[in-house]
């Protein structure tokens, strides 16, 4: 899974990197015009991941928890003409959905869940929210999207503000968890004036 989300983000950045070719060899700059950058998408990736579960302890009460990786916003480059390299992700938009799914047809689940914010390894830690309780009936299941990690976060995180991190699950019985990812590349588009 992980081979073909590489390939296809590798396919992407091909693909704008034409586009940009074919864009500047079209449309050349005008002696003395100013650029202009705007921006699009174009190419797209998705990938699905199953989570896998481990043990761990909450005050000796053993539970089984799931760590699904979380990535949400949107990155432009800072210069269209030399972006950025210093941060791991590609320009574009990026949205994860975890589904969660009680795959028992007899017992009820409890979910705790909270998100764990990820910065570099050069900041802060970042900020982990307090926890939510659920109960999840048998064979019921939930996504948890981009909207519902920043009802998490509270109001006084930055929407604009890219989320890298973690939402993590701890339930008392085994649960189906997937990770659905997807991301659109941000294609630099050059208008002159002048």
């Amino acid at each position: 899974m992980r081979t073909r989300s590489i390939v296809m983000a590798a396919m992407a950045v091909c693909v704008v990197l034409l586009a940009l070719a074919v864009t500047r060899a079209l449309n050349p700059k005008p002696v003395g015009a100013q650029t202009q950058p705007t921006f699009s998408g174009v190419g797209v990736g998705y990938d699905v991941e199953p989570i896998a579960p481990r043990q761990v302890n909450l005050n000796t009460i053993p539970l089984i928890a799931y760590s699904a990786k979380f990535l949400g916003g949107t990155i432009l480059p800072p210069n269209p003409l030399r972006p950025e390299v210093a941060d791991p992700l590609v320009p574009g938009t990026y949205r994860t959905a975890i589904n969660v799914r009680n795959p028992s047809w007899s017992n009820r689940a409890r979910i705790r869940k909270y998100v764990v914010i990820a910065n570099r390894e050069d900041a802060p830690f970042g900020p982990v929210t307090k926890p939510v309780i659920y109960y999840v009936g048998p064979t019921q299941g939930f996504e948890i999207d981009y909207q519902d990690v920043l009802k998490l976060l509270g109001p006084n995180w930055n929407p604009n503000q890219f989320i890298k991190g973690w939402v993590v699950l701890e339930s008392d019985i085994p649960l189906d968890v997937t990770g659905v990812y997807t991301m659109k590349n941000v294609e630099p588009h050059l208008a002159t004036t002048g």
